[in-house]
């Protein structure tokens, strides 16, 4: 079967046991494939309890017993790695949507690289600039540019659950991402290539 060259889009978010990428684990990711709205959900074991910067865990509402339920690493690495290579493309013409996606592509390429992989999407779009350009545009007064104030001040009706939960922080980025597609604000200077990760970042 020849491989598409058809850009595929992903919206992803990652909660982590805290903020360092070589000190801290991926606990929980949720992907959604845009062209037919699947989304891969998935909880990890966490490994390493005693790293866990309890900032996150008060930001997330959670407790350590909580990052202890999940399935282990490598079986969610090879889970996710397969499903998304489903859609009939190599790494290059795939792009992973976030809001603040720096964090989560760090985190979801240091997951794979402790299992032996590459993650396998290459490009990457976040929606924070296009959010402060499109309020620039509209002239909206913002105390801030956090996901739940951007949804806001955009009119998005806005997925209700946990607070810092994957499955519904990606749920709410997919709408922002479909609003500012109709807003005429063009997302292609904002998408970014990064192939591996950086050893220096963190």
């Amino acid at each position: 079967m020849s491989e598409s060259r058809e850009l595929q889009w992903y919206i992803g978010d990652v909660e982590t046991s805290g903020l360092s990428v070589t000190k801290h684990e991926l606990n929980q990711l949720s992907i959604i494939r845009c062209t037919d709205r699947s989304i891969m959900n998935k909880h990890i074991y966490l490994e390493d309890p005693a790293a866990v910067d309890k900032r996150a865990l008060e930001a997330s509402n959670r407790t350590i017993a909580d990052l202890l339920k999940g399935d282990r690493k490598e079986i969610v690495v090879d889970i996710v790695d397969n499903w998304l290579k489903k859609d009939g493309v190599t790494d290059e013409f795939r792009c992973l949507v976030g809001y603040n996606v720096s964090f989560d592509r760090r985190f979801l390429q240091a997951l794979w690289k402790k299992c032996g992989l590459t993650f396998p999407i290459t490009l990457y779009l976040d929606l924070m600039p296009l959010a402060k350009e499109y309020a620039k545009l509209n002239n909206v007064n913002t105390p801030n540019f956090k996901l739940g104030s951007v949804l806001k001040f955009m009119e998005i009706k806005q997925v209700i659950g946990q607070h810092h939960e994957a499955t519904v922080d990606s749920k709410n980025t997919y709408l922002l991402f479909e609003k500012l597609k109709k807003s005429g604000i063009s997302h292609t200077p904002y998408i970014k290539r990064f192939a591996a990760i950086d050893e220096e970042e963190d």
